[in-house]
């Protein structure tokens, strides 16, 4: 090989090394920006009428981040999206005196529309997590420990429980103790379930749940081309829920991609996600 042949390699080379770099950054920045919307319609037989078309828009893994100036970005996203409901899914905090930055992004939502929330593991990593829920139920936004509520559209209405996370107190009331609280008030109602942890969707699945939302994967943090998710926040390798709908025994899962990176690593090809479940009669 002559010197000048050398020298064209190396300079490829050099270019090419260049060239992957600048895709990289520009894909942590984008993957760190930018928030993408993405809609998901879901059919069920047992839907209410008047149901048909509600939106939620899904929120998790915020970890108190922080969306451009005031979080328009955020606000705009959601306004966009014109949910009947916002729900969020847990690890909306991530370390003490968190609850000072989210509690004016939860007041701005709220001027969207109603807010309900449940714990990821990072509320329970806090000694905040109780002023969290105080915050909260001050300014009006509904937090579902163990609980469920009923949604109303005129005289038809679905059910809405959420579950703390696992994390939470070691007392606290089971889901399949939830389950049988709601079937012996509710009957057969159509029943959404919010859930930290999307893991457990087999549990919830043979509960008779018929839509989970949840989120704590943050999307595997680096999605390949034609292979998903590489990594959950623990350190596994590919896990096995990380974005968009799964179905199991008549059970249907939307899991968000979330809305922040885990403890300073960056997402790469991984924009931030608000997915929004559209609900349809079957």
């Amino acid at each position: 090989m002559t010197k000048t042949r050398k020298k064209h390699r190396i300079l490829r080379l050099f270019i090419v090394t260049i060239l992957l770099l600048a895709v990289l950054l520009v894909s942590i920045y984008d993957s760190n920006t930018r928030i993408e919307t993405e809609y998901f319609e879901l059919y069920y037989d047992n839907l209410p009428v008047s149901f048909d078309g509600f939106r939620i828009a899904h929120l998790s893994d915020m970890h108190a981040n922080i969306f451009g100036k005031d979080s328009d970005r955020l606000y705009s996203a959601v306004e966009k999206a014109k949910p009947h409901i916002i729900v969020i899914t847990g690890d909306l905090i991530g370390h003490d005196g968190d609850v000072d930055i989210v509690v004016p992004q939860l007041k701005r939502l709220l001027e969207i529309s109603p807010v309900y929330f449940i714990t990821g593991n990072h509320e329970w990593a806090t000694r905040d997590v109780y002023r969290l829920f105080d915050m909260m139920s001050d300014i009006g936004v509904t937090a579902l420990r163990n609980q469920y509520t009923r949604l109303t559209v005129g005289t038809e209405y679905i059910i809405l429980a959420g579950v703390d996370d696992e994390n939470g107190p070691a007392d606290m009331k089971k889901p399949h103790e939830l389950m049988e609280e709601i079937r012996a008030s509710e009957g057969d109602a159509y029943m959404l379930l919010l859930a930290h942890r999307p893991y457990r969707f087999s549990q919830y699945a043979n509960l008779g749940f018929n839509t989970v939302l949840s989120g704590h994967h943050h999307g595997g943090l680096i999605r390949l081309p034609f292979i998903g998710g590489l990594l959950s926040p623990g350190g596994d390798f590919f896990p096995e829920y990380t974005e968009g709908v799964y179905s199991e025994g008549g059970s249907d899962m939307l899991v968000s991609r979330g809305l922040s990176g885990v403890n300073g690593f960056p997402r790469i090809f991984n924009p931030l996600h608000i997915p929004v479940l559209i609900l349809r009669k079957k």
